[in-house]
């Protein structure tokens, strides 16, 4: 059983919707309890309950959210109309602190600008910590409101700037209610369905609105972002969801550079650092081995990123994590390229990522 809730703000033109799904097969027994043996009156007191709670919790953050903005504006030389129009991309609660993440995605008449999502921590009705990426008298420097461009034809555009030819027409729907968002088929080229968002992309005069057609190229490893101006059907910018390493030559066995063998130096840290994260690594901007030597790194996060190291995930001192899994990470073998978590390295109570490396071995 699906309900689902709107509820919307005139203030901030905003709509928020709630989903409240009940399983049939798990609550099938306390449902006909409340709905057959008991007061129907007192089910549906139970249920506007429950609505509500849901409901004011999202007013009171709202409200918490808009006061902070309201009063950090002219820091970031925000206008009311800037931080009056956005909406929540995402939003949970840890659990272990109480802490509420919140993600917000500026918009302009609605439609949400590329990137554009400021990070806000929530503890205790007070906002804790707060990451700006809204854009400053952001409506006053778009190029369009209204898209000339249709979006199977920003699929064409976007085709033909990759390539590729279309062999099956592009028919599509409306995603979640709203003319900003498509799915189209796979039009022959790609490996899954086309989704078209219409959205704003910061350029050098201001916004320009655009279609970002995300395309997963069939038979490649490639996952394109390529966004299309839905004025003038140009290209205006790219991104891929791939990211790809070519290590060179640096296995084969006639590379005399394979044949340096790193040896471990685990768990033989100075004891000066111990207690600390320490990782025997090619940094950045090593590319491969062929580049350069490991070095060992003792806490290298940033400390406004990451005030409390890589393995921390819930904003309090200590890892809860002692494989490579983090706040922005999770790094994991994927053998089989299934996209489920394998085997990852445990660098311990001590976070010690010290491990031996032969590079004239091939991969096991």
């Amino acid at each position: 059983m699906l309900i689902t809730y709107r509820f919307i703000e005139i203030n901030s033109i905003q709509i928020i919707e709630y989903q409240l799904s009940l399983s049939i097969l798990k609550y099938e027994n306390l449902l006909y309890t409340m709905l057959l043996k008991s007061n129907p009156l007192r089910w549906l007191l139970f249920f506007v309950f429950c609505v509500s709670s849901f409901w004011l919790g999202a007013q009171e953050n709202r409200a918490v959210i808009q006061k902070f903005l309201q009063e950090s504006k002219s820091k970031w030389s925000l206008t009311d109309q800037d931080i009056n129009n956005y909406r929540i991309s995402d939003q949970y609660t840890d659990k272990k602190t109480g802490i509420i993440h919140t993600y917000l995605h500026q918009e302009i008449s609605g439609i949400r600008i590329y990137n554009a999502v400021s990070a806000m921590a929530i503890r205790n009705g007070q906002v804790v910590s707060y990451a700006n990426r809204f854009y400053p008298d952001a409506a006053k420097k778009v190029n369009a409101i209204n898209p000339i461009l249709r979006p199977d034809a920003a699929i064409q555009a976007a085709a033909q700037y990759l390539g590729k030819e279309i062999t099956s027409a592009p028919t599509g729907n409306i995603l979640k209610d709203s003319p900003d968002q498509w799915e189209f088929n796979t039009c022959g080229i790609a490996d899954k369905p086309i989704k078209v968002e219409l959205m704003y992309v910061p350029v050098e005069t201001g916004f320009n609105l655009a279609w970002n057609v995300n395309i997963k190229v069939r038979g490649s490893v490639d996952w394109w972002n390529i966004r299309i101006d839905a004025v003038s059907g140009k290209f205006i910018s790219k991104n891929n969801w791939t990211v790809s390493c070519d290590m060179g030559s640096v296995l084969k066995p006639n590379n005399t550079t394979s044949t340096r063998k790193i040896t471990s130096q685990n768990n033989k840290f100075d004891t000066a650092i111990q207690g600390k994260s320490a990782y025997n690594i090619f940094p950045f901007p090593l590319e491969a081995p062929t580049f350069g030597p490991r070095q060992t790194l003792v806490d290298p996060n940033d400390l406004t990123a990451s005030p409390f190291g890589w393995h921390d995930t819930d904003g309090v001192d200590g890892p809860e994590y002692t494989i490579t899994r983090g706040n922005n990470v999770f790094a994991y073998e994927d053998q089989a390229n299934t996209n489920m978590p394998g085997y990852s390295p445990d660098g311990g109570a001590n976070l010690n990522f010290d491990y031996p490396l032969d590079l004239t071995k091939t991969p096991d």
